[in-house]
C-alpha cells in the first residue's frame, strides 16, 4: 500500500514536474487525480505503458494539452483512460467521443476508395446526410453505441452498391 503509493508519486512527480519535483499549478489537479488512486500499482503501470508517459512529460515542460494532441497518438485504453481523467478534472473540455470516432471512420472509409468520383460521393452522403441528421437526432447528447454502429452499417451499403454498380459497369445516373 504505502510503498506503492510512494512509487506512484515518485512516477507522476517525474512526468510531471520540474527537475525539482515541482508541479505547476495548472497541473496539481492532474497530479492529486493521479496519486489519489485507490489502487496505485494498477496506476504506476498504467503509467508505464505507450504514449501515456511522454504525454505526460509533454504536459510537464508546459506544452498544451487537447483532444487534437491525444487523438494524434496511438488509440487504445491508454489514451482513452487518459483523455477521461483530464475531461473529469476539467482539463480538457468535454465532447462526444462516439462521434468523434465515427466521423475518423468516416474519413479513413471514404479516402481508402480509389475513385475520386465516389469519394466526393460517399462524403457527401456521409456528411450531409448520415452525420448532419444524427447530430440533429443528439442534439447536444453523446451519440449511443449504436447510433454510431447503425451510421457505419449505411456507409458500408452504400459502398457495397457502388462496387455492384462498378462491377457492371453502371453509375447511379446509368442505373434504374
Amino acid at each position: 500500500g504505502r510503498c506503492a503509493r510512494c512509487i506512484l508519486d515518485r512516477r507522476v512527480r517525474d512526468l510531471l514536474g520540474d527537475a525539482g519535483g515541482e508541479i505547476r499549478p495548472e497541473l496539481q489537479a492532474l497530479y492529486h487525480a493521479l496519486t489519489g488512486t485507490e489502487r496505485p500499482d494498477t496506476a504506476a503501470s498504467w503509467l508505464a505503458r505507450g504514449a501515456v508517459p511522454s504525454v505526460l512529460q509533454n504536459l510537464g515542460t508546459g506544452k498544451p494539452i487537447t483532444h487534437d494532441l491525444l487523438d494524434g497518438l496511438p488509440a487504445g485504453k491508454p489514451v482513452e483512460h487518459l483523455r477521461s481523467v483530464l475531461v473529469s478534472i476539467g482539463t480538457l473540455p468535454p465532447r462526444d467521443e462516439q462521434m468523434t470516432r465515427l466521423e475518423r471512420w468516416v474519413s479513413v472509409t471514404i479516402s481508402g476508395r480509389s475513385d475520386p468520383d465516389e469519394q466526393q460521393l460517399l462524403h457527401r452522403y456521409a456528411t450531409w446526410h448520415l452525420l448532419r441528421r444524427l447530430r440533429r437526432r443528439t442534439s447536444g447528447e453523446e451519440t449511443t453505441h449504436n447510433q454510431l454502429v447503425a451510421v457505419r452499417q449505411h456507409v458500408r451499403a452504400a459502398t457495397v452498391l457502388l462496387d455492384w454498380l462498378n462491377a457492371r459497369n453502371l453509375t447511379l445516373v446509368t442505373c434504374r
